[in-house]
Parts: structure tokens; C-alpha cells; sequence
């Protein structure tokens, strides 16, 4: 039988917490809860079986789990209420250890809920689209600032970028969005007087950058689309002893002039602890459906090339991670500043030792966006009209900031999520 695929299997190391999130958040009035350094994950089985048998507990327990659903400084107590009015061991639930989150502080009252991460039978695994994104974000990446096709489609970003900015409207408009209106009001082309030529114009723009098809195909013009022939499976599952529970924060690079900013934003989530191990496959397709482009040497059945791709786009993250953390001005998260630069510095270091690295999952920044790196490291244009071009990138489409000042580390330790380490098997 003619072999229709080149098959080619990594092993993947997690290095920082991993968060790969369902969409669904866990309660500590419903759904866990803490003792001795561990999240019970309660069994709502074993709760059903025992109300089903004691009904005039339903009520109660309804009434205690709203209460404190309702108002996150309620003093309810969900071991207490399981073990003393249900009478339910709850030892032999299942448990995860927590990093940071705690009850038994000065916000003791406040429980916070936990983002779940993704899983099946209980077992947390990486959905191949993750990886598949990541994958194609660093090709893209590789494809803009090492190929003259690539360099051409950033001449043309920054040549429309400034021709837009340039427009009469575009200055108050530009003002007003800035400031978020856009999205306070539901007529906001009306209220902002958003005349049908930029419209047409801004519409236009958004069609010509940027046009990732000129890379990967589309299915009009290719039936042998790349994602159809590029496949990233699901990674194996790891065991559903590898998730851990991580208290988590947003920290500013720069402190704030407001005072009532300079507090941290507390988070947590799940996630699938470092050093932790899986393996996943990629399928490329053994026909020539890329011959003649920059993706020829998918079909080359190489799984170093592919990884060397992977390590341009990682390399120009990590070092600029670097520069922003050294740029940083804060005496409030100092420390934690710091120890995220030792972390990308170490990683950098073995990334010149021919190791390779990939960022996954939730907690990326605006610049693991591949755009802007390239952008960053694009030498066809002055750093003046560089800057100029990034000036008005983040306000033409719509995001929320094209300078953003604070990164999401893990409260013990102050690591950035989801760095995996990749090598082929």
C-alpha cells in the first residue's frame, strides 16, 4: 500500500506550567477544595448517591452552595458541609497540588474560581490545534523575515498601515477608539461619524494584511490545502497526576501613576506541571503539495528543519522578552520582574546549546503575536516609520493594546505559562 503520509514523532517536556483551558471554570462552593497543600476535586456521584438517600439534605446543600457562589467572602465551608452534614469521606476524592492559592491568608474570606484545563477521561492531554498553531505561527514567522516573498508582505503592511493613517477621518477616529468607544456603543459608526470612505478604506486595508494565504494556500486555489496536508495530532494524555493548581498574576512592567492600580490581579488556573512528559505526531502529506514554496521542505520528511523553523519564531520571543523585562521600571514587582528574566535568559541559553523551545496555551502576549516580531525585526523600512507603523497597528485593528505592560506569572516562583520543550523522537 502506497504510503500516504511522512510521519515524524516528537517527545514534548513541559518546562513552565501548561494551560490549555476548556472554557469552564471550577468553584470552591461547588466543585473543590483545599486542605493540607491539595485541591480535592469533590465527586458529585458520590454527592447524588448520598442525597438521594437523605433528601431533606438537598435543599440545605443547594441553599449553602448559592450562598457562597453568590458572594465570593461567604464563609461557607464545602469540607466542612461535606464531611459533617453529608457525612462523606472525602479523603479518597481526587486531588491536585496547589501552588500559591490559599484560603489561609489575609483574604481569607475570598475564594477564587479555578480555570480548568482541557481533558479526556480525566487525563489532560494538548489538543493538536494548539500545537498546530504555534507551529504555523513560528512558519509564518520564518517565511516574512527570511524570504523575499515574505519581506514583500511587510513592505506592504507598512506601506498601508501609513497610507490609512494618513486619511483625513482616520485622527479622530483613531482618538475615539483608542478610548474604547467603539465598543461602548452599539451604533459607534454612527456616534463616531465613521463616513462610508474609511469604512471602505479600513475594509480594504484588513483584506491586504495580512494575507496568510500567500503562504499556506487556500482552498479556492488549492485543493491540497495546507490543512489538509499538514496535520498535528493530539498529543498522547498525561496522567491525571501531572495537574497542578496555580495562583497566578498579572504584574505591570512599569508601576502606575493611579495608586489603586499598583496591586496585582490575582488569577488561577490549572495547569500541567513542569517536567512532565507526552509525545505527539505530525503528518505531512507525500505529495508534492509544497513544491515550488517556502514549505518545500515539509516534503522532505526532515523533523530538524521543521524544528529549526520552530526556533527562529522562539529565538525572536525569547530575546525580546529579554529587552522588555530589562526596560522595565517598577519597584512593585521588582522581584518578580527579575525572576522572569533569569527564566528567558536561561532558557536562551539553551536554546544556543541546539535545544528547542515552543510557547503554548493560554498567557501568550501581544508580542507572540507573529506579526509584530517580524515587524520588529523586518530591516526594510527606518526605525522611525517602524515606529510609526507600530503606532498605529494596534489602533487600526482593534487591539487592546499594542503596548502592553503587565505579563501573567505564577505567584510562587514568578514563571511565565506554557514553554514546552521539544525534541524528535
Amino acid at each position: 500500500m502506497k504510503k500516504l503520509h511522512h510521519i515524524h514523532k516528537f517527545n514534548l517536556q513541559v518546562v513552565s506550567p501548561l494551560t490549555i483551558g476548556s472554557g469552564a471554570e471550577l468553584s470552591p462552593y461547588a466543585d473543590f477544595f483545599l486542605r493540607n497543600g491539595k485541591a480535592y476535586y469533590v465527586n458529585q456521584q458520590r454527592i447524588e448517591r448520598k442525597l438521594e438517600k437523605e433528601p431533606h439534605l438537598i435543599d440545605v446543600y443547594v441553599r449553602e452552595i448559592r450562598r457562597g457562589m453568590d458572594n465570593n467572602r461567604s464563609d461557607f465551608d464545602l469540607y466542612d458541609f461535606l464531611e459533617e452534614e453529608l457525612n462523606i469521606d472525602t479523603s479518597t476524592f481526587a486531588s491536585a497540588k496547589v501552588f500559591g492559592y490559599s484560603f489561609e491568608d489575609d483574604n481569607s474570606q475570598q475564594k477564587n474560581e479555578v480555570k480548568q484545563i482541557i481533558r479526556e477521561a480525566e487525563k489532560p492531554y494538548i489538543p493538536g490545534s494548539s500545537l498546530k498553531g504555534a507551529i504555523r505561527t513560528a512558519m509564518l514567522y520564518d517565511w516574512l523575515v527570511n524570504t523575499p516573498q515574505g519581506q514583500k508582505e511587510l513592505h506592504s503592511l507598512c506601506d498601508n498601515v501609513l497610507k490609512f493613517s494618513k486619511l483625513k477621518a482616520y485622527s479622530e477616529w483613531a482618538s475615539y477608539r483608542k478610548d474604547g468607544i467603539d465598543k461602548k456603543h452599539p451604533d459607534w459608526k454612527k456616534y463616531l461619524g465613521l463616513n462610508k470612505e474609511l469604512e471602505e478604506d479600513l475594509k480594504s486595508l484588513k483584506r491586504v494584511v495580512f494575507n496568510e494565504a500567500k503562504l499556506f494556500g487556500n482552498i479556492k486555489d488549492n485543493p491540497n490545502l495546507f490543512s489538509r496536508d499538514f496535520i498535528v495530532r493530539d498529543s498522547a494524555p498525561f496522567e491525571n497526576t501531572a495537574i497542578g493548581i496555580y495562583a497566578a498574576a498579572r504584574i505591570r512592567r512599569f508601576d502606575p501613576t493611579l495608586s489603586n492600580q499598583d496591586n496585582e490581579i490575582p488569577l488561577a488556573a490549572e495547569a500541567i506541571l513542569p517536567n512532565t512528559q507526552t509525545s505527539f505526531e505530525v503528518l505531512v502529506n507525500t505529495r508534492q503539495t509544497f513544491q515550488g514554496s517556502h514549505l518545500s521542505y515539509l516534503a522532505e520528511n526532515s523533523s530538524i528543519i521543521l524544528l529549526e523553523q520552530l526556533a527562529h519564531f522562539t529565538k525572536a520571543v525569547v530575546v525580546h522578552e529579554i529587552k522588555e523585562c530589562r526596560r522595565s521600571k517598577t519597584k512593585t514587582f521588582d522581584n518578580e520582574i527579575k525572576q522572569l528574566q533569569e527564566f528567558y535568559e536561561q532558557l536562551d541559553e539553551k536554546m544556543s546549546q541546539g535545544e528547542y523551545f515552543l510557547r503554548i496555551g493560554a498567557s501568550k502576549t501581544f508580542f507572540d503575536n507573529v506579526l509584530v516580531l517580524a515587524l520588529f525585526n523586518f530591516k526594510g523600512i527606518n526605525e522611525e516609520q517602524l515606529r510609526e507603523v507600530y503606532l498605529h497597528y494596534g489602533t487600526i485593528f482593534g487591539l487592546q493594546s499594542p503596548y502592553p505592560i503587565t505579563r501573567t506569572v505564577t505567584k510562587i516562583g514568578h514563571l511565565p505559562f506554557g514553554w514546552v520543550k521539544i525534541e524528535k523522537i
